[in-house]
């Protein structure tokens, strides 16, 4: 009983400092500047490419945040949101944890498609 009270504490931790994370990223995301929006994909990145159930957890509460973020940025911040589907994309396309997220969320692939295809300049 010990060792599983001290197991559930960790992993309350390390959500807890996930959730603080992926809020960080959400927030840098919409806030910043196409050209400061970088660095918080590589946050993305390292998120995703967390393995074991920490990382399945992190990809989700990751991807849960970019889906979001898409709401709020598509409609006046194009060249961004082009950044983060193709980012996305890749990152779906090169890590199963982000891919396996991804499918959790049918409207974001619907909203990446249907930018790619309302704006095609940007494919």
């Amino acid at each position: 009983l010990g060792e599983a009270a001290d197991d559930a504490k960790v992993e309350a931790m390390i959500q807890k400092r996930l959730k603080i994370i992926v809020n960080a990223m959400y927030s840098g995301m919409i806030g910043s500047a196409y050209e400061q929006t970088r660095p918080y994909f590589r946050v993305l990145n390292g998120l995703v490419c967390l393995e074991g159930k920490f990382g399945r957890m992190a990809a989700d509460m990751a991807i849960g945040a970019v889906v979001k973020s898409l709401d709020v940025i598509m409609p006046e911040f194009y060249r961004k949101t082009d950044f983060l589907c193709e980012h996305v994309l890749r990152l779906a396309a090169t890590h199963a944890n982000c891919a396996e997220a991804l499918k959790q969320h049918p409207k974001a692939l619907e909203t990446i498609t249907g930018f790619y295809t309302n704006y095609p300049e940007y494919k």
